[in-house]
């Protein structure tokens, strides 16, 4: 996604953290595989400063790491610039 614009990755990233999440919780027990989400360059998403635009995709990663190990998804995130 590095030469996508920062609009669609936001909605990009919400939709596959969605859609991972609740795969998870959805699929019977014994099917699931541990998933770990990894977010490189995660200030382009994740800012600092919440903005209407980032909402979506801060409410995913949010919930994926509130509840996501219950059900096998874990979340990294990962960021050269740690002040943005």
């Amino acid at each position: 996604l590095a030469g996508v614009p920062t609009e669609i990755v936001n909605v990009v990233v919400a939709t596959l953290a969605r859609v991972i999440l609740d795969y998870a919780i959805w699929a019977p027990r014994d099917q699931r595989a541990p998933i770990l989400l990894l977010c490189e360059e995660a200030h382009r998403y994740l800012p600092r400063h919440s903005s209407p635009k980032t909402r979506s995709v801060e409410r995913q990663l949010e919930r994926i790491a509130r509840e996501g190990r219950k059900y096998g998804v874990c979340l990294g995130l990962v960021t050269q610039r740690p002040s943005e």
